[in-house]
């Protein structure tokens, strides 16, 4: 069958490009070729005309539209476009899915999810820290050395004769007896602390394990030789001999380096660049170690250096003792072999190994490991360990396990762990769980979760055991919670990714439901947000993946669509159109997707599970739609624990605010025209299934909406809510969220009947061709002082919505902040455009029915509010009742008598106001009501709203 398509409304041709109803027709009924009775009537329906002038290929009338040209008036000619042979199909109809939600059996994860929903206390608000008494305890450093060895050989480098307090009887006799005349009277000498000492201090990066070691050999010497005779210097850069750092309070005082007097002891506390990948440390330390002796000063130096690595170059210069508990004390003369040692890899392997429990690793609990290693060690191995690539070292002195490291080492732990004698294993233990009952709550009980898991006790006591491991399951339970209920918060976030990535999986050892859990929630979030392909590893509960929502990666995708008069349910791609191709009837429209989750062990949809996706297709069956019904039908569909609600329309039900509906792109397109005859395409995306962390959704997907893009997932600031599609945007540092208003149509004004009806609210048919954004809340104070510089405002606050502006004024704003960041156009909405928003799809007084509370109104009152401090229409705009009357751009004028397409009101000194305000009554505050005042005129209750043309970031 040829058709000829030329579409008309209201006496003007539509645009070539656009669809109308015959389009419809033709890309769902795929019967047989009609006969001339049924042409007629369907021409009838349609409004078309039966041309015998032209037959078609199969010899039948060619239908054709009534044209303007029909009724004696010029028409411009329509192109023919051939039709390809229809297969057989139902009866015209289309369908669309409004809704998705779960039915009541959906109600077993709640329960599911009670052992750790049900758990008491809020981890994100506790003050207190849980750490049972036996691990909070203040944990002691080992020294490098103990003081009563280290203090022998400092007093030998350090000390001379100095004199002391008693009388030398000999030398006073000595001198009497010469005759000598003495200014003071001669004393006794002994052995003690010089007068003066110098400490050089090298803190190079290489440095950071002994750090503390330095400081408390600083604090020893002053308290040994008094602060007066103690001269602290700092090694600047690492470059010794050039400029030196001293500290006045807590202020460096840099100057150049001053070399000591030959009696006054210089003790330098450094490695002397034998840490260092660089050999120009050493070459450094060398040439200063020349300079020294050039001036007849060879200083001491306590080296937290293995002797087998020192430089013998080194040693004519320097007195180098290596500090570490198995050193002698005595000056290096020949440095030690590293056989003295064995494989010095094998011991570093070893020694990490050890700390595999750990979460964040202190100097002082490496050095503390350190020492139980059955094998001898060296200081030099709390260097290589910081440096190792499986371990991340902080800004401070502590260490983190990088996570692939981390899990690395779980084998080699357990088989070094039962090398140890039964003390060693319970000291351990107790280092680890001591140090980690330093740090927070949350480091503390994941060790306690990783040793219980590899069956290893806590505590030598059973009862003492078993406490802890239970406060550890109720603590972790708690972080669950959290993360289940606050999918918002970025450092629990964070937090739950490090933990998951720490994880080892075990075949041996399996995660308790905790680990799991937080395991699973950080990686349902950084999937989502990474859009990476991902794999569960084995070791995952498969019901509790279930409980706490898969990632969409790991997910089976289900689609709904419809072909012809049929509706199928399909995890096949579906196939793609585009309105350049000719129609073809047997063309599918996809209404929806949605994912269920797929296990990674059977590949198994844990939904639709009655459904055969073996033959990949599923027909659903529905009621064939009435024609003639003024409203669609909603059809529910209950698929396992999904119910779809599906709106079921005959093709003549077309609201006549379409111009055209087809398919592009692979969704379903509509087409509206303004009033000045313009046509815009618009998407339709369906509803998705709300994440189930989002607990204001209440197991119901996010709402379906028209948009003008076929993508939404690409634009950088969009998301869906319950509302619908938001776009958060920063405006010079102020977060703004702007709320999609697609297009429509609605009733503009009052009913008769209405309470508190005003005469300007004559109640008429308004279509919106275009849809708009609509910021959320009124303008706040914060924004207007970012623009303006100033605020006004009488009720101060920066969340609060800024007042007594005037519509000259916002006009002022609006100039300034286009030219400040021209792309977001803002402006003010038309009143059509705020009374549809304020409406929301409802038609009684207020959005909220026929009556308003002070729990959802801001009106009869003595202040304004914070702009989200009540409850939002269902459109997700906060406060349109109430608060602050709202500026709109249209001038005031009155209502015209019939239908009409996008109303503005003319150019007028008054302009409308909106909404009604904190001091308004409640018939004020009404969807309907019209305020106007003068735009120079600054009422202390009038405020705006920011609105943001369709176009703009058009994408056609």
């Amino acid at each position: 069958m040829k058709i000829e398509r030329q579409h008309q409304r209201n006496g003007s041709p539509y645009p070539k490009g656009s669809v109308g109803f015959a389009d419809l027709l033709c890309s769902l009924y795929a019967g047989p070729a009609l006969s001339e009775p049924q042409q007629i009537a369907v021409a009838k329906l349609f409004k078309f005309t039966l041309d015998r002038s032209q037959p078609s290929p199969s010899g039948q009338p060619v239908v054709q539209p009534e044209t303007p040209a029909m009724a004696g008036e010029a028409s411009e000619p329509v192109a023919a476009i051939e039709e390809a042979p229809m297969p057989p199909t139902d009866q015209c109809h289309y369908f669309r899915l409004i809704r998705l939600e779960k039915t009541r059996e959906a109600e077993d994860s709640e329960q599911a999810r009670e052992w750790f929903t049900q758990i008491e206390g809020d981890v994100l608000q506790q003050g207190k820290s849980e750490v049972p008494a036996c691990h909070k305890i203040k944990v002691v450093d080992p020294p490098l050395l103990p003081w009563s060895r280290l203090l022998p050989m400092l007093l030998k480098s350090l000390g001379g004769q100095v004199p002391g307090t008693r009388l030398d009887e000999g030398k006073l006799a000595d001198w009497l007896a010469t005759g000598r005349q003495a200014a003071k009277l001669p004393k006794k000498k002994r052995y003690t602390w010089q007068s003066k000492i110098w400490l050089l201090i090298d803190n190079n990066p290489n440095s950071v394990p002994f750090r503390r070691d330095y400081r408390a050999l600083q604090q020893q010497l002053q308290d040994w030789s008094g602060s007066e005779g103690l001269d602290v210097q700092y090694v600047y850069q690492g470059r010794p001999g050039q400029v030196s750092v001293r500290y006045h309070g807590n202020r460096p005082i840099f100057a150049g380096w001053q070399m000591p007097e030959r009696t006054t002891p210089l003790l330098i506390l450094s490695d002397l660049g034998l840490h260092s990948d660089n050999r120009q440390a050493v070459l450094d330390w060398l040439a200063f170690g020349c300079r020294l002796r050039q001036h007849g000063i060879r200083p001491t130096v306590l080296l937290p250096v293995a002797g087998r690595l020192v430089d013998v170059r080194l040693l004519p210069f320097y007195r180098c003792i290596v500090w570490d508990r198995g050193s002698d004390l005595q000056p290096l003369q020949i440095p030690g072999s590293a056989a003295e040692q064995g494989d010095s890899a094998d011991i570093l392997e070893q020694l990490l190994a050890l700390c595999y429990p750990a979460v964040r690793v202190a100097p002082g609990l490496l050095r503390a490991i350190r020492y139980l290693l059955p094998v001898a060690t060296d200081v030099s191995y709390e260097v290589a360990v910081r440096r190792s690539s499986q371990v991340q070292a902080n800004a401070g002195e502590d260490w983190y396990w990088q996570a692939e490291g981390k899990r690395a080492h779980l084998t080699a732990f357990l088989s070094q762990f039962e090398r140890l004698t039964p003390e060693q294993k319970n000291r351990l233990i107790a280092l680890i769980a001591a140090y980690h009952g330093q740090y927070c709550d949350e480091f503390y009980f994941e060790v306690v979760a990783e040793l219980s898991r590899l069956s290893i006790p806590l505590h030598q006591d059973e009862r003492n055991n078993e406490a802890i491991k239970e406060r550890g399951e109720r603590y972790l339970s708690r972080l669950v919670q959290a993360c289940f209920e606050h999918p918002e918060h970025a450092g629990l976030n964070d937090w739950a990714t490090r933990f998951g990535q720490r994880l080892a999986f075990s075949g041996d050892y399996a995660l308790s439901r905790q680990q799991q859990a937080i395991y699973i929630l950080s990686r349902l979030r950084d999937n989502a947000t990474a859009q990476n392909e991902f794999a569960w590893p084995q070791g995952i509960d498969h019901e509790l993946l279930q409980q706490l929502a898969p990632p969409a990666q790991n997910q089976l995708e289900i689609s709904l669509l419809q072909r012809g008069g049929k509706l199928l349910l399909t995890t096949r791609p579906e196939s793609k159109a585009d309105f350049s191709e000719p129609y073809v009837v047997h063309r599918q429209t996809v209404l929806s997707k949605w994912q269920v989750l797929q296990l990674p062990d059977t590949g198994t949809p844990s939904a639709l599970q009655t459904v055969d996706l073996a033959e990949v297709e599923h027909t659903l069956d529905l009621p064939t739609p009435v024609s003639g019904r003024r409203q669609p039908t909603v059809h529910p569909v209950t698929i396992n624990n999904d119910v779809l609600h599906i709106e079921a329309s005959a093709a003549q039900e077309i609201p006549s605010w379409m111009v055209g509906y087809g398919v592009k792109q692979g969704l379903v397109l509509m087409q509206t025209q303004s009033a000045q005859g313009k046509i815009f395409e618009w998407f339709w995306h369906p509803p998705v299934a709300a994440p189930r962390w989002d607990s204001d959704t209440e197991g119901r997907s996010y709402p379906g909406f028209w948009f003008y893009s076929a993508r939404v997932d690409d634009r950088k600031g969009l998301g869906r809510d319950r509302f619908g599609l938001f776009e958060d945007i920063e405006v010079l540092g102020q977060k703004l969220r702007m709320r999609w208003i697609e297009p429509g149509q609605f009733l503009m004004g009052s009913p008769p009947g209405e309470a508190g009806r005003g005469n300007d609210e004559q109640q008429h048919e308004v279509t919106l061709s275009q849809g708009f954004w609509l910021a959320d809340t009124a303008c706040t104070q914060a924004l207007w002082q970012a623009v303006m510089g100033g605020n006004t405002s009488r009720f101060k606050g920066k969340d609060r919505p800024v007042e007594g502006v005037s519509w000259n004024d916002v006009q002022t704003f609006l100039t300034r902040l286009n030219g400040l960041q021209p792309a977001l156009q803002l402006c003010l909405p038309s009143e059509a455009q705020w009374e549809y928003a304020c409406r929301a799809g409802t038609a009684t007084a207020y959005s909220f029915g026929d009556a308003i509370r002070k729990e959802q109104v801001n009106f009869s009152g003595s202040n304004t509010v914070p702009v989200k401090s009540l409850p939002p229409n269902a459109w997700g705009l906060y406060q349109m009742h109430g608060n602050m009357w709202e500026w709109c751009r249209d001038g005031y004028a009155g209502y015209p008598p019939g239908p009409v397409t996008d109303p503005v009101g003319p150019e007028a000194d008054f302009r409308v106001l909106r909404g009604g305000s904190w001091i308004s009554d409640a018939r004020d505050c009404r969807s309907a009501c019209r305020g106007r005042d003068r735009a120079g005129s600054s009422s202390r209750d009038c405020g705006f709203r920011l609105s943001r043309g369709p176009t703009v970031g058009w994408s056609r």
